[in-house]
């Protein structure tokens, strides 16, 4: 460790443009994930669900699910998902691996962290986050999906459970 970090300081006094080019890829990642909007032509910004956790001037960033305010395992299933899809279509993305047996670590959000570096090109960083944001939102609309038909589910039980005359089921009596 100490040698790569000594190697990185000797190549950054000798390349000092090459800390200009990291920062200016670190702008265009941000930029692309973070202040998009939508676009004409139909690129859309991330979903609502995956939220870009910028860290200035950082070569990582994390995207973490929504979906872990109230359940860590569908939100790594729902990262899990967006992964194996950016990968289909040739981006490779990887979620943030944590061992999560252990205490220190209970209060960690699952999440994907994405590195970029000087070795990527922009058109390449741009094509990245396109797929990105369109795969966020193919799998955002499945778990809208998924969740208004539970919801519809929840409707017709509760419509199923009141008696031909409209009243409300009696209760069984507690035994004695």
């Amino acid at each position: 460790l100490t040698v790569s970090s000594s190697e990185s300081i000797k190549l950054i006094d000798e390349q000092p443009e090459m800390l200009k080019l990291l920062n200016d890829k670190i702008d265009l990642l941000h930029s692309c994930l973070v202040d998009c909007q939508r676009e004409p032509g139909g690129k859309y910004p991330l979903h609502e669900m995956f939220v870009p956790y910028p860290n200035e001037n950082s070569p990582i960033m994390h995207i973490y699910c929504e979906l872990d305010q109230q359940d860590r395992n569908e939100a790594r299933k729902a990262l899990d998902k967006l992964v194996e899809i950016c990968e289909n279509d040739g981006v490779a993305i990887v979620q943030a691996a944590y061992l999560w047996d252990v205490e220190v670590l209970q209060s960690r959000r699952p999440s994907i962290r994405l590195t970029i570096s000087t070795g990527l090109s922009d058109d390449e960083i741009r094509h990245a986050c396109d797929v990105i944001r369109r795969n966020s939102v193919r799998i955002g609309r499945q778990y809208e999906n998924m969740f208004s038909t539970l919801y519809e589910m929840t409707d017709e039980e509760d419509d199923c459970s009141s008696t031909p005359d409209g009243n409300q089921p009696s209760l069984p009596k507690e035994p004695r």
